[in-house]
């Protein structure tokens, strides 16, 4: 695929704001990073929100459906491991929340990705090259990941508009085999 998958974001059966601030971060880069913009939504009932990530200028909506109800980060885990070796983006965005902190970073070490959390901004130049506050956000630290296909970034709420509705990009059911993956039980 190359250009930008965006990982949308859903709890109790509505969209987190922060899934469309990542789109907006992702169709920012979209021209200098060469390919096309996709947003994968992972839930129980994907398809009920598909219409709400239907943005100007994304290319395609993933919809990976889940066999539980909840959040579960093994399964979201393995169903990202799944389409970054299925789509091959090169940029990965999640929010920086607490379900994301759950599981991308492990898909970051055993994929061998490219990985930064927290970070403040993202642009292109030749490959992302990501902001993040160091020093307690006193400064600001630049990252870049040479030799990696593959990067996968957490970007902090707050710093992107929420893009708007208004699209019609193409929608894909994504079939996995999330069955086997190990589950928690929530109370």
């Amino acid at each position: 695929m190359s250009g930008v998958l965006v990982v949308a974001e859903a709890r109790r059966g509505e969209l987190r704001d922060v899934s469309l601030e990542l789109i907006t971060a992702a169709l920012a880069l979209k021209a200098d990073a060469g390919g096309r913009v996709a947003v994968a939504l992972i839930d129980h009932q994907p398809d009920r929100l598909a219409d709400r990530l239907s943005v100007d200028g994304v290319d395609e909506v993933l919809l990976v459906a889940t066999p539980t109800e909840h959040f579960e980060a093994h399964v979201a885990g393995q169903a990202l491991s799944e389409l970054i070796a299925a789509e091959s983006p090169s940029l990965v965005l999640l929010g920086f929340t607490i379900d994301s902190l759950g599981f991308a970073p492990a898909v970051a070490a055993k994929g061998g990705l490219g990985f930064a959390s927290d970070a403040i901004g993202v642009r292109w130049d030749g490959g992302p090259v990501v902001s993040r506050g160091a020093y307690g956000d006193k400064l600001v630290s630049e990252l870049e990941f040479p030799g990696k296909e593959t990067v996968l970034v957490m970007l902090r709420a707050g710093g992107f508009e929420p893009a708007a509705a208004g699209g019609s990009p193409s929608t894909r059911t994504v079939e996995l085999s999330l069955d086997g993956v190990a589950k928690t039980e929530h109370l």
